[in-house]
């Protein structure tokens, strides 16, 4: 029996496209016992890109900055875990937190940012997310600390755990999505 090959139907949609992202990471890699300080108005230490699908993204090691390939809308996430030093003897609601921005270098204005009390002055998770527009490619981008003290970067050691994947103990973690 002959095979009937009949007319070819209409195009169907387009699949998903990728969303151009990148993951930049600070693991917990011999950091002091009290751990890693960041001064005020200091970025946050990044080690490496571990995702960046469609090549977009700058991560500069020794400045801990990042740059974009693309103009266009960003999606920004971060999660810090961190701790302050108590600057007295007890809670002071005025001084006695973290605050960390997502912003370009030196600039006023902050895209991505949280802030927490540290009422007991023990290591916490800070989340920030934001949206911003890259204009410009020869712009940077830092994570800062914006609290008027040092905090302090820590986290479990990857010895310490089941696995022998740093995924498991990350300080700083930023996730940047195109948006378009």
């Amino acid at each position: 029996m002959d095979k009937v090959i009949g007319a070819t139907g209409p195009t169907g949609p387009n699949g998903p496209e990728e969303i151009p992202s990148a993951y930049f990471v600070k693991f917990n890699s011999s950091i002091p016992v009290d751990g890693y300080q960041v001064a005020s108005g200091a970025r946050l230490p990044l080690d490496r890109k571990e995702v960046d699908n469609a090549n977009q993204y700058i991560l500069n090691l020794d400045e801990n900055t990042i740059q974009f390939q693309k103009t266009g809308v960003y999606k920004v996430q971060f999660i810090v875990n961190a701790k302050m030093n108590a600057t007295s003897q007890s809670f002071d609601i005025n001084n006695d937190f973290i605050s960390i921005g997502f912003r370009q270098v030196n600039d006023t204005i902050v895209y991505a940012g949280a802030s927490t009390w540290d009422t007991n002055f023990d290591v916490i998770q800070l989340v920030g997310q934001g949206l911003f527009v890259v204009n410009q490619l020869t712009e940077k981008y830092e994570l800062v600390n914006m609290s008027k003290y040092n905090l302090y970067l820590m986290g479990p050691k990857v010895e310490n755990t089941i696995t022998d994947s740093y995924y498991v103990n990350p300080l700083v973690t930023i996730i940047i999505e195109y948006l378009g």
